[in-house]
Order: structure tokens, then sequence, then C-alpha cells
């Protein structure tokens, strides 16, 4: 086929997905240090690097959520296998570590389910060196983090006054939470 330009680095139990600009992210994977990642543009036929993963790692998921971030799990490396996550915003090309799986695990699946969770499942997972790594049958949804959104305003205030009202919604599948928050000399609490 048509030559698609040099990687950055050779690689293998990598991850490859295609991002909603129709770009691929190739992430991990053995290769020197196994946290390197690179953009292909199918388009110019080209590889950039972008920003590296926070924990190397090789047989690894990487799943594209609905807000165009890519949600890397577990995988392994040289400490073993891993229950780390990690997620990648395009715009910026860099990785934000979030919270963990609940079994370390390996050559696992990872699945987009319509309520924007990913069901991950199987794998391997953690073993001594000299053993054979133990299959596993358990399964998880990983449910990302709530975020916080700023919805805060400022308001005109009468001389003298100093107030200062912030307000943040918690974001998530769940119920959402509202936080209040209010400062000034004539706000009392009730």
């Amino acid at each position: 086929g048509p030559a698609t330009g040099s990687r950055a680095a050779a690689r293998q139990f990598h991850s490859a997905s295609v991002l909603t600009d129709g770009s691929v992210l190739v992430a991990g994977g053995d290769a020197t240090d196994g946290a390197s990642a690179e953009l292909y543009d199918p388009v110019n036929a080209t590889w950039t690097t972008t920003g590296s993963l926070n924990v190397g790692r090789s047989g690894h998921t990487a799943t594209l959520l609905p807000d165009s971030t890519v949600l890397v799990a577990g995988g392994n490396n040289s400490e073993g296998t891993l229950a780390s996550a990690e997620f990648y915003d395009p715009e910026s090309g860099t990785w934000t570590k979030t919270g963990g799986l609940d079994t370390a695990r390996a050559a696992h699946t990872a699945t987009l389910l319509p309520d924007n969770t990913v069901l991950i499942a199987g794998g391997y997972g953690q073993h001594a060196t000299d053993q054979s790594p133990p299959a596993l049958a358990s399964s998880e949804l990983f449910v990302r983090p709530p975020a916080l959104q700023n919805i805060s305003t400022r308001l005109a205030v009468g001389k003298g006054d100093d107030v200062l009202i912030a307000g943040f919604i918690v974001t998530g599948s769940g119920p959402a939470t509202v936080i209040v928050r209010g400062l000034g000399p004539s706000i009392s609490l009730s």
C-alpha cells in the first residue's frame, strides 16, 4: 500500500484510536519508554508527536468518549499490571490522570456503553514474575468522575457592599449537586 511516513517510535501492544477530527492517536506500547504518543494525519500521511502518557503502558485499552477525549486504562509495564487510567485531551494534546480501575488488568476489553460508562472486562491480572498471569473473569464499569462547571455570575451591589457569590454544578450521570458559596458583610447564614 501507499507509504504513511515514519513514526517517531517503533512499538507493539500499543493502542490506536480514530479521533473525531479523523486523525489517529497511537499511544504507549512496548517502545523506548512506553509513554510516548503520536498522531497520524491520514490526509497528509504524516506523523507528529503529542503529549506523553503519565504512566508508560502496553496491553492497555483506549476508548474514544463522546466528549472527544480518550480514556486509556490498565495495561502493564516494568512495575507489573496496572490499575491506573488517564484521559487524553486532543485540544491540548495532554494527558490527565483519573481514578483507576478496581482491578489491575491488561489485555482486557473496553466498550463504551450508551450511558457513556465504559465496560472493562477480562484480561489478565497481577502475577509473580515466575508465574503465568491469571485470566480474569471479572468486569467493572468505569464512570467518569464528576467535573465542576463554573456557573458563577457577577451582580451589581450597592456602595460599600463587598459580596462574592460563586456557584458550581457537579456534573456526571448521577444526581446533580449544586454548590453555592456567598461571602460578604451583609450575607448571613440561615
